[in-house]
């Protein structure tokens, strides 16, 4: 009967503990997907910036040669 008792609460922890991983690499995931999301945006961001003063330092070219 101690033996039993025993046997109920290692599982107990051994379910405890198991609990506690899944929920360490469940949090683990929802970081890295954050991070990924992050990244990607400030990328995009990067990105439409560049692009974005590529066509106004064209676009200052042109017209300067308009001028001339």
């Amino acid at each position: 009967m101690f033996c039993d008792g025993a046997k109920s609460i290692a599982d107990e922890k051994t379910m405890t503990d198991r609990h506690r991983q899944q929920s360490f690499v469940d949090d683990k995931r929802k970081h890295i997907h954050v991070q990924r999301k992050t990244l990607k945006r400030q990328a995009q961001t990067a990105v439409s910036e560049l692009y974005a003063d590529t066509v106004n330092d064209e676009f200052k070219a042109r017209e300067s040669e308009w001028w001339i």
